[in-house]
């Protein structure tokens, strides 16, 4: 069998079909409130009719503070090095399923966007061998929570008891107040716990 490869990967890859997909942090999709201190991530690598025993040799994952991705080109080295947080490098692994985050502790409350990268053995229907690479395309982040009770900086709110009874109980409400229309909206995240 004769074996292919190029410096070009991501045109083969993006050519024949190769898709990095259904990215899950601890299993969930686009998690909040992720409480591990080392994040687990999985990915799926598809095809398309042309080309099958797909066998992942490597992987590149990035993780970048906020919505912003760092996600490296697979067939360049150059990247926004100023935006990633964690950049795994390229590692020799074929596991795709709970693979563990190692860069820098996380913080509390914050949003982390990341994308990974594969390099591929499949081979054609006439059994022609090619090393391929594709880098996820759908957005994937994830939050983290608030594992510390020192994370909580909130006030309880409740009903004060009368002679030992309480009272209906109450409605618990806040307004928030958005920009303008047309202004530029933030997103927001609200934690809430109960005792």
């Amino acid at each position: 069998k004769k074996l292919v490869h190029s410096t070009m990967l991501g045109f083969i890859a993006t050519g024949m079909g190769l898709t990095v997909n259904d990215l899950r942090v601890e299993h969930l999709r686009n998690p909040l409130g992720v409480d591990r201190a080392q994040p687990r991530f999985r990915w799926v690598i598809g095809g398309n009719a042309h080309i099958r025993g797909l066998t992942q040799q490597s992987f590149r994952l990035t993780v970048s503070k906020g919505i912003e991705t760092c996600s490296p080109v697979p067939h360049l080295e150059a990247r926004s090095a100023s935006s990633c947080l964690w950049d795994s490098s390229w590692t020799a692994s074929a596991s795709s399923v709970d693979v563990p985050y190692r860069g820098p502790a996380l913080q509390p409350g914050t949003v982390y966007s990341w994308s990974v990268s594969v390099k591929v053995m499949a081979h054609e229907s006439n059994g022609t061998g090619l090393l391929l690479a594709a880098t996820s395309q759908e957005e994937a982040y994830f939050s983290t929570g608030l594992p510390s009770r020192n994370d909580w900086v909130g006030h309880w709110i409740g009903m004060k008891e009368v002679d030992g009874v309480y009272g209906p109980a109450p409605w618990f409400r806040k307004t928030f107040y958005m920009p303008p229309w047309g202004a530029a909206t933030a997103s927001a995240l609200l934690y809430v716990a109960s005792a």
